[in-house]
Order: C-alpha cells, then sequence, then structure tokens
C-alpha cells in the first residue's frame, strides 16, 4: 500500500500509483459517476457499496460537505486501504462487509481484482 499524491494535490492510500491515477481522472476529472442522472443534496445519505480505495467517496464529501456516506468494502486489501487515514477521514462510517440478500452466507471461492473492478466469486 502506498500514498499517493493526486493532480488536485490530495494524498490518498492507495494500492498502486496507476490504479490511483485512473479512478482520480474518471472520478474527478470526467465525474464519470455523476453522468447517470445521480443528484444529490448536501445532506443527502449515500451508501458507497463497493467502494474501492474510497476516491469516489472522497470527490462527493468534497462535494457535499455535509453529506453522510456510508462506505461498504469486502475486499481485504482494499477495505485496509480505506482505513488509512488520509481516506478515512472523509467518511461518516466505514463497513468490511458484504451485502447479500439471500441467506447471508457468502460462499466465495476467489477474488478477481483489478483497477476498476473487484468481484468475490
Amino acid at each position: 500500500m502506498k500514498q499517493v499524491q493526486l493532480p488536485n494535490g490530495l494524498r490518498v492510500a492507495a494500492l498502486n500509483r496507476t490504479e490511483a491515477d485512473v479512478l482520480y481522472h474518471e472520478i474527478f476529472v470526467m465525474q464519470s459517476c455523476q453522468q447517470h442522472g445521480i443528484r444529490l443534496a448536501d445532506g443527502d445519505c449515500v451508501f458507497d457499496v463497493g467502494a474501492n480505495i474510497g476516491l469516489y467517496s472522497i470527490f462527493l464529501t468534497q462535494t457535499y460537505p455535509n453529506l453522510k456516506l456510508l462506505a461498504f468494502e469486502p475486499i481485504p486489501a482494499l477495505y485496509e486501504v480505506l482505513q488509512q487515514k488520509s481516506t478515512h477521514e472523509y467518511l461518516y462510517a466505514l463497513r468490511h462487509s458484504r451485502l447479500n440478500p439471500s441467506d447471508g452466507v457468502i460462499r466465495h471461492e476467489k477474488v478477481i481484482y483489478e483497477t476498476r473492478c473487484s468481484c468475490l466469486f
């Protein structure tokens, strides 16, 4: 895990520099997550499910200072990144959990992790 300084001066924890740069460009520069009808108001509550390294959570809390944001991340390595002070200070609540609407038991054989996508199988 590394501390990475992003182009806007923000220092965050990341698994690698390339991941942080790609996610930064998509979230902060292109604002790709804001292009599909998502409308928020300051003070809203947001669940960031599959928060990855937390850059979208940080973007939201910088944009909406009174936002209540709960971040969930099931992948242990990514959850460790979220626990770093540089990221965690932006979050209202952080949970290491898997959200499963079925029987509450998670069965997975492997974890696939790529910069933009992480999956439990």
